[in-house]
């Protein structure tokens, strides 16, 4: 594989499908869905094994074959050396990650990665995940969830993203910046040193899920600003009270990434 691979550093709900719809265009591009390599796992999307059979390739077979208790932790590095020598057609692979423990593995193995970290406002990332879990979608569905559990996790994988910008060729993007800023994907798209002359289509992967079919309308075909600072419509007073604590909490989160008090910007 010539172009380099790519690892997107995001936060949960933090614009990381969209960016990964805009880095893919099978086959010649194409980034994993939260695949968590890197804590022993190979987590597959239906869609993604029907494209590796598309090439000839048993992505489910290569997974069984791995993900044993004592071969899991070097599934990274079996995929560096097994996996894509078997897709020479695929000019650029990557992950998208929302949690970011053992980071550091797809690093040992892929040491010119190219980092791209994804930010957003941590009001919004709070109202988002409340919807998600009053509907029952997602990991937040099960777990505690509380505005302070939340702001502590979103600190915990932000100590991460901090960790890889100080040690990797990394770029910082926002959220507010992917959707406002025509000129922001473009700017990816040549740091990852994509094979892609235009980016790849929004909506792609959304409109396969089931539950995530609202956001493949937002975002069906390209990327709109239809969901920024929504925060500042919110009119339930706990819920606003709520998203402040998780702003309160993550000070040096909103210092690194510019968010003020007002504003989303």
């Amino acid at each position: 594989m010539e172009r380099p691979f790519v690892y997107i550093a995001a936060l949960r709900r933090s614009g990381s499908t969209i960016l990964s719809e805009s880095l893919t265009d099978w086959p010649r591009s194409f980034i994993f869905r939260e695949p968590s390599m890197a804590r022993g796992k190979l987590e597959l999307k239906p869609d993604d094994v029907e494209r590796f059979r598309s090439l000839e390739v048993d992505l489910e077979g290569f997974r069984r074959r791995w993900i044993t208790w004592w071969r899991r932790w070097r599934i990274v590095r079996a995929v560096h050396d097994e996996l894509l020598p078997l897709i020479p057609q695929v000019q650029q692979v990557g992950v998208k990650e929302i949690f970011h423990d053992n980071w550091e593995r797809y690093h040992r193995v892929f040491p010119e990665m190219r980092v791209v970290v994804l930010g957003r406002d941590p009001r919004d990332i709070y109202l988002s995940l409340s919807e998600r879990r009053a509907k029952g979608i997602g990991l937040i569905a099960h777990e505690t969830f509380t505005p302070e559990s939340v702001a502590d996790a979103l600190m915990h994988e932000f100590r991460h993203q901090r960790d890889m910008t100080a040690r990797c060729d990394t770029m910082r993007v926002r959220y507010e910046d992917l959707c406002t800023d025509p000129e922001a994907i473009e700017r990816v798209l040549e740091f990852v040193e994509s094979p892609l002359d235009t980016p790849g289509r929004a909506g792609q992967f959304n409109e396969l899920s089931p539950q995530r079919q609202d956001e493949a309308g937002v975002h069906s075909g390209q990327i709109t600003g239809s969901r920024l600072a929504r925060w500042k419509g919110v009119d339930d007073p706990e819920l606003q009270r709520d998203m402040q604590v998780v702003f309160d909490r993550m000070s040096d989160y909103n210092a690194f990434w510019g968010y003020s008090a007002e504003c989303h910007a």
